[in-house]
C-alpha cells in the first residue's frame, strides 16, 4: 500500500511539473471571456488575429492550446497563458486636425515574416516645412509604420507614444507698427521657436512656432532657435543694417549671428564721418574704416546720435558773391565730435576756402579760410570790419 501511495504522489508531482496552461475562449465572435485550458502534451498557446476593425478572425483559427489549422489566421506564443487579447495601444486619428484617441492595435505581419504577431509600434506624420500642417502623403497616425517613413516620425514602442510634440513659444503681435512680445502660444510637433525683428511687422498674424519660413533667416528679419520659449526678443541681438550713406529711417533691423555681442555704425561728428557701415559686429572685425567706426552693446543701439545739441548760424553766398549769415540759428548735433562748436568764414568777402552751408561744428581741415567759434558766436568781427571799410568813405564824403 505504501508503494502505491508513493507512486500516486510521484505521478501527481510529475503531472504538475509538466502541465502547461493556455487561455481558452469558446466564442470569440462576441465579448471575450477567457477561461483556462490545461494543455495535453503541447507547450504552445494560440489565438485568432485581431483585425483592423477590432474583430477576431474566425475562419481557420481557435483560442486555446496548440496551433492553428490556418497559421495565417492566428498568433502563437510559447509562454503559459500568453494568448491574451491584444492590449498595446497607440493614439490614432484619420483626421489630422482632430484630437487623436487611444486605440488597441490590431495584429500585424512583419515585413520579414508570413505569420502574424502583436503590434508593438506607434507612428504619426510630421509637419510640412514652413507650413505647420501634417503631411498626408504615405502617412498615418496610429499603429505600425508609415508607407513613406521620411514623412513620419521614427516609430516608438511604448503605449500611446505617438502623441504630437508640444512646447510653448513667445507670441508676437503688432503694437504701434512693430512686432512686440505678447504672452505665449502652444505649439505642436515642432522642435523650437522663431521670432521677428520688431520693424518687420505686418498686419497678418505671426507664427512663432518652429523654424522661420523659407529664406527668412538669410534676410536677417527672422531668427530661429531649438527649445521652448527660446524666442525671447530680449535675448537676441539685432542691429540697424545698411550702407554708410543710408538715411536713418531707411535702415532695417537684422538679427546678428549667435555669439555676436556688438552693433556698429559710422562715426558721427556733426555729420557722418568716414566709410564705416551699419550692422552687427565689432568694428575691428567687420568695418572697412576702423578709425571712423563706433560700437554699442544693446539691440538697435546703432543709430546716429541725436545729442548733444547747440545752435549755430549757417552761411551761404549772397549779393556780390560774399558770405552772408542766416537770419536764424540752426540746430547742430555734435554726436561723437567736440560739443558746442560753430564755424564761419574768416573773411566774408573771400569766397575760396570755405564750404557753403557750413556753420555747425569746428572748421573742416579742407577749409583754410574758416574760423572756429563757440555756440551761436559765429557771426563775426570780419563782417563788421568789412562793413566799416565800406561805410567810412561814404561818411567822409558826406561830411
Amino acid at each position: 500500500m505504501k508503494i502505491f501511495g508513493v507512486l500516486a504522489i510521484l505521478s501527481t508531482l510529475y503531472t504538475q511539473g509538466t502541465s502547461f496552461t493556455c487561455h481558452k475562449v469558446a466564442d470569440f465572435s462576441s465579448a471575450i471571456a477567457l477561461d483556462d485550458d490545461l494543455c495535453d502534451a503541447v507547450t504552445t498557446c494560440v489565438r485568432p488575429i485581431m483585425k483592423s476593425d477590432g474583430t477576431y478572425e474566425a475562419a481557420g483559427s481557435k483560442w486555446g492550446c496548440g496551433v492553428c489549422d490556418t497559421p495565417a489566421s492566428c498568433v502563437s506564443c510559447t509562454d503559459e497563458k500568453c494568448n491574451v487579447a491584444p492590449t498595446f495601444k497607440c493614439l490614432a486619428t484619420d483626421n489630422y486636425s482632430g484630437e487623436p484617441e487611444s486605440e488597441v492595435c490590431p495584429d500585424r505581419i512583419p515585413a520579414d515574416s508570413a505569420a502574424f504577431e502583436p503590434e508593438t509600434t506607434c507612428v504619426r506624420p510630421t509637419f510640412t516645412d514652413g507650413t505647420y500642417t501634417y503631411i498626408t502623403d504615405g502617412t498615418k497616425w496610429g499603429c505600425g509604420e508609415c508607407e513613406k517613413t521620411a514623412n513620419c516620425i521614427d516609430v516608438c514602442e511604448t503605449a500611446d507614444c505617438n502623441e504630437a510634440a508640444q512646447l510653448t513659444c513667445h507670441k508676437y503681435t503688432v503694437s504701434s507698427g512693430a512686432w512686440m512680445k505678447n504672452g505665449q502660444v502652444d505649439c505642436v510637433d515642432v522642435q523650437g521657436c522663431n521670432l521677428p525683428t520688431p520693424d518687420s511687422a505686418a498686419e497678418e498674424e505671426y507664427n512663432s512656432c518652429g523654424n522661420c519660413g523659407d529664406g527668412l533667416v538669410a534676410t536677417g528679419v527672422c531668427k530661429q532657435c531649438d527649445a521652448a520659449d527660446c524666442n525671447d526678443i530680449e535675448e537676441h541681438l539685432y542691429c540697424k543694417t545698411g550702407a554708410n550713406d543710408a538715411e536713418l529711417a531707411g535702415l532695417k533691423q537684422n538679427f546678428c549671428a549667435d555669439g555676436v555681442e556688438l552693433c556698429q555704425r559710422p562715426e558721427f561728428s556733426y555729420a557722418v564721418v568716414g566709410a564705416a557701415e551699419y550692422g552687427c559686429g565689432d568694428c575691428k572685425d567687420n568695418s572697412n574704416d576702423i578709425a571712423n567706426c563706433e560700437t554699442c552693446k544693446e539691440s538697435d543701439c546703432n543709430s546716429i546720435p541725436t545729442d548733444p545739441k547747440h545752435k549755430c548760424y549757417t552761411y551761404s553766398l549772397g549779393e556780390g558773391d560774399k558770405w552772408a549769415a542766416s537770419a536764424d540759428t540752426a540746430v547742430c548735433v555734435s554726436g561723437d565730435g567736440v560739443a558746442g562748436k560753430c564755424n564761419m568764414p574768416a573773411d566774408l568777402a573771400v569766397k575760396a576756402g570755405y564750404t557753403e552751408g557750413a556753420g555747425c561744428g569746428p572748421c573742416k581741415d579742407a577749409d583754410d579760410a574758416c574760423t572756429t567759434t563757440e555756440a551761436e558766436k559765429n557771426v563775426g568781427q570780419k563782417a563788421v570790419v568789412s562793413l566799416l571799410v565800406t561805410i567810412l568813405p561814404l561818411l567822409y564824403v558826406m561830411l
